[in-house]
């Protein structure tokens, strides 16, 4: 168990300091009881001056999966205030669904960008209890068990667009990721699964995977198309809007 802020790998702390370096920016680092979604112990926040990075201890990760989520959220910072990447802003109150689909967007179509950063920089592309997941989402899928996913202590919509961005986040990792063929063949029957099983959401989330393929993630300006797009898809156009 990680009960206080490790002292990090030097592939890590070579990989950070290169974010301070393109980005202009020290990392910050602050201590939560939680973050905003269920089950997750880091999340990357806006900051007017710093990469600010909230964590939860203590933690049963093991130093690999802890680095790696670290690094990943860093990645939030180096995509933003590096890269030029636009980023979601609202203009007006968002009920807690449109608040919820806002944050699904955006790391639905943030984190391609961010994992192909941390698969270049030698990372893995995602952590350690992600196959698992997989497998107990394909086990639910198979039972046409929504319920699995009821822990978000979400409305129904919010749980079926979470849904259907499990559906395309196993995709991005078919698609862009190298992953070996047993993570490969989870993926695809996961997929299967949920096809037969929830035809709806898959429907939606084929409309998702069309829109990445016509629009290129890892250029800024097909970035910030695909994010309207999803925005019109979810009805929060002219409720969020981009920014850099």
């Amino acid at each position: 168990m990680i009960t206080a802020i490790p002292t990090f790998s030097q592939q890590l702390q070579t990989y950070l300091e290169s974010i301070k370096s393109k980005t202009g920016r020290e990392i910050r680092i602050d201590l939560v009881n939680t973050v905003s979604l269920l089950g997750m112990n880091f999340a990357f926040t806006p900051d007017p001056t710093f990469i600010r990075i909230k964590v939860v201890l203590p933690s049963q990760d093991s130093m690999a999966q802890f680095e790696q989520s670290f690094a990943h959220e860093a990645t939030h910072g180096l995509l933003l205030y590096g890269l030029g990447y636009s980023t979601l802003t609202t203009h007006q109150q968002l009920n807690t669904t449109e608040s919820f689909s806002r944050n699904l967007i955006a790391t639905m179509i943030d984190d391609v960008v961010v994992n192909d950063l941390l698969q270049k920089s030698g990372f893995k592309p995602f952590g350690e209890r992600y196959k698992g997941m997989v497998n107990r989402e394909t086990k639910a899928a198979k039972g046409r068990d929504k319920n699995f996913y009821n822990d978000l202590g979400r409305d129904e919509l919010s749980r079926d667009r979470y849904m259907v961005y499990r559906y395309t986040l196993a995709w991005t990792f078919l698609k862009y990721f190298k992953v070996d063929l047993i993570m490969r063949g989870s993926l695809q029957k996961f997929r299967k699964a949920f096809h037969r099983a929830y035809p709806q959401l898959s429907k939606e989330g084929t409309i998702i995977k069309q829109l990445f393929e016509k629009n290129n993630v890892f250029n800024r300006e097909g970035h910030g198309y695909l994010m309207r797009e999803v925005l019109a898809l979810w009805g929060l156009s002219g409720k969020v809007t981009l920014t850099n």
